[in-house]
């Protein structure tokens, strides 16, 4: 180009001819955004129109022809500095295009992170599937704007999905048809959005809910007010058990750093659903050991008093008898040597030995207090000979009107008592214990305090304590609470919280 103005300037005279087509050098170097191209032209259009001024033909005076000649050099130039400065603009907006670009890719990053961040912390620390489920459903939709949130959950039969009744709704009013639609679907592997998604285990998007012909809850356009709608897996491991799916009212395109996003966020609510249904079955568990222990208790408790029974009423009735058959023989011995009447004597103090043992034995088993009048009686009996036999003197205050508890609860009460005043013996060096019955409007609380020298944290959470694990136990057989503290010299306090029942 440059060479074809240089020949046409020499062709024409200098009166026509005056340099000023080189200034379009400058534009096609502006035009291909290059500095380098706009200096380089600049500097070729400069020699070419001082050389056109000696080779164009001379039809006009000289000193006007070269004063026009520095005109367009001068012209040329100011090109090139308005040019360059163009230039300058043109990439200060580029930069400042491109700062845009990167501070809105940052700000919805950072929504990104914030969003994973918020439902992982909430879900973490839920009580359950269902609040997690919500805080998860109303945070997703939130951050989308979209106004609908819904959960699907597969079956027992690892195959249907069905509406789990947990929901996302914007307006309550407005979503109701889609709402009472979806809670009457069921849908298998592959059939409408939710089915998609479990079918390969991948995030789905529709973009026109009304025309796609798998989408089962479509119906007519003004029944179900959704437009475009966007399904992700919840996942354990590479199974899917559940479908979470959001819907606009506009017809829109999510990106594919969202679905990436709900894909994460699928993992994780995957990983609380195992966890709550770990933490169901391990409850179900609990409660059978539970019943198990409750059932294996009240044989036990069946068992004793049956013994006790037995060897109060056969074993005593013998060995009374024995003692009247004594009475009787040395009544009718016509004379007695004195090693006869020391082997009687012997014999009766035998007998008497063995009944009282009968009788001790009897009330171990079962103590009849306990059977005749009721648990505050049979504390105060058992407390009355624990301190007869070691000296730790006993206290009792009951607070309760009329403490009317089933024998079954007032049993493991007694039980628990007794092992407390073991504990007591054992390991507490005690000089007192004090004993609290109360109640309130649904359970009764019994309360055993000492004076020794306490108990520390690592016993009473060490798995070697059978003797608290047992009471525990037997407390929560009725639903029930059992809770130990103190600490060095301040002694140790039990304390007991069963339901009344009905």
């Amino acid at each position: 180009m440059a060479f074809t103005f240089l020949y046409l300037d020499m062709l024409l005279p200098l009166g026509i001819a005056g340099g000023m087509p080189y200034i379009a050098l400058i534009l096609v170097g502006m035009w291909a955004i290059s500095r380098k191209l706009i200096f380089f032209n600049a500097i070729l259009g400069s020699v070419f129109t001082i050389a056109g001024f000696f080779l164009s033909p001379f039809n006009t005076d000289e000193t006007v022809a070269a004063f026009n000649r520095g005109l367009t050099v001068a012209t040329l130039w100011l090109t090139v500095y308005f040019s360059l400065m163009n230039l300058r603009l043109l990439e200060e907006k580029e930069r400042s295009d491109l700062l845009e670009k990167a501070n809105k890719q940052i700000e919805e990053e950072s929504g990104y992170v914030e969003l994973s961040r918020d439902i992982a912390l909430f879900t973490n620390l839920s009580r359950s599937l269902g609040e997690a489920i919500e805080y998860s459903l109303r945070k997703i939709c939130n951050f989308t704007g979209w106004p609908v949130g819904h959960l699907f959950l597969i079956g027992e039969d690892n195959k249907t999905l069905y509406p789990a009744g947990i929901w996302y709704l914007e307006n309550e009013k407005k979503f109701k048809n889609f709402q009472e639609v979806t809670k009457k679907s069921r849908l298998e592997p592959g059939e409408g959005l939710p089915g998609r998604v479990m079918a390969d285990g991948k995030s789905h998007f529709i973009f026109d809910l009304q025309s796609d012909l798998n989408f089962p809850r479509a119906g007519k356009p003004d029944q179900i007010e959704v437009a475009s709608g966007l399904g992700f897996p919840i996942m354990i491991g590479d199974r899917t058990v559940g479908v979470m799916e959001f819907f606009s009212s506009d017809h829109v395109k999510p990106s594919e750093r969202l679905m990436e996003v709900m894909d994460s966020i699928g993992v994780l609510l995957g990983r609380i659903l195992e966890r709550t249904r770990a933490e169901e079955a391990k409850e179900k568990h609990n409660i059978h050991l539970r019943q198990l222990y409750k059932r294996l208790d009240s044989i036990r408790e069946e068992e004793s008093r049956r013994m006790a029974r037995e060897v109060h009423d056969n074993l005593g009735q013998v060995l009374t008898s024995l003692k009247i058959e004594l009475s009787l023989l040395e009544n009718i011995l016509p004379e007695k040597k004195p090693a006869v009447d020391d082997s009687i004597k012997m014999m009766f103090n035998l007998i008497e030995k063995n009944i009282e043992v009968v009788r001790k034995i009897s009330r171990e088993l079962r103590p009849p207090v306990l059977d005749s009048l009721g648990i505050v009686e049979a504390i105060n009996w058992q407390g009355t000979t624990f301190q007869e036999k070691t000296g730790v003197k006993f206290f009792l205050t009951d607070k309760t009107s009329k403490c009317n508890l089933d024998i079954k609860r007032s049993t493991t009460i007694f039980r628990i008592f007794q092992e407390c005043l073991t504990n007591i013996v054992r390991h507490a060096e005690a000089s007192e214990v004090h004993v609290d019955f109360y109640e309130d409007s649904e359970s009764v609380i019994m309360q055993v305090r000492d004076n020794g020298q306490g108990i520390n944290g690592h016993e009473v959470n060490s798995i070697t304590s059978l003797g608290l694990l047992g009471m525990k136990e037997r407390a929560e057989i009725w639903g029930g609470d059992f809770t130990v503290f103190g600490g060095s010299s301040q002694g140790t306090t039990v304390k007991i919280k069963i339901p009344k029942g009905s």
